[in-house]
């Protein structure tokens, strides 16, 4: 499985998290849409915020702090292949 590496933007501790690809892409989701609410503003649409989907992950939180507002880091990967080169 993967390991994806975040960073927290409050207490700015970085860790690390294994989880899925289809995980991974349910947890950037939710990350986009809350960050989106909150730049609601003047011209933003009106009324109430959407709620997530029944089921729908919630978005990566720092394990130091509990904050949500996380960001992606770029890290190393390497591929393991069944085939010799």
């Amino acid at each position: 499985m993967p390991t994806y590496e975040y960073n927290c933007k409050k207490c700015r501790k970085s860790f690390n998290l294994v989880m899925s690809m289809s995980a991974h892409d349910r947890a950037a989701k939710a990350i986009r849409t809350s960050a989106a609410g909150v730049r609601r503003g003047k011209g933003a649409a009106k009324g109430p915020a959407k709620r997530p989907a029944k089921g729908a992950a919630k978005a990566v939180s720092c394990p130091a702090c509990g904050c949500a507002d996380v960001a992606q880091q770029l890290g190393t990967f390497y591929a393991k292949t069944s085939k010799k080169s």
